[in-house]
């Protein structure tokens, strides 16, 4: 679970505690479950948490929906089989994993374990100061 997806679970089950904890001083009205102020608080708390679920999830698809229109939101066929980091971007996303020299940038060596061109050579220091 990401962290956002966990930050978004706490704040709803905070949300839906304070149906539950409430004192009268906190609210300076109607109290939680637990303090005797019965299910008045709870509902409306589930019920304010519900429609903000619902209404992001509508205006989110909404907003894809108007994206997918502008034709925008897929990749192409040939983006997709060149690959989209190439596609995209100019560069693979891994390039020590690439296989051919189709997605190598100019001036890389084209396979492993052998060295790039002189003029591709640069001042690199050797060891690494901490």
């Amino acid at each position: 679970m990401s962290r956002r997806r966990l930050l978004e679970s706490i704040l709803m089950a905070c949300v839906l505690l304070v149906g539950f904890l409430a004192t009268e001083v906190m609210t300076q009205g109607p109290q939680g479950l637990f303090y005797g102020g019965g299910l008045t608080l709870l509902k409306a708390q589930f019920i304010g948490s519900a429609i903000i679920t619902c209404s992001t999830f509508a205006v989110a698809m909404l907003v894809m929906w108007l994206v997918n229109l502008t034709g925008t939101l897929r990749v192409s066929k040939e983006g997709e089989l060149y690959g989209l980091d190439l596609h995209e971007h100019g560069i693979s996303a891994y390039p020590e994993y690439v296989i051919t020299t189709l997605g190598t940038p100019s001036g890389s060596p084209t396979s492993v374990g052998h060295s790039a061109p002189a003029s591709v050579v640069r001042d690199v220091p050797t060891t690494v100061g901490h």
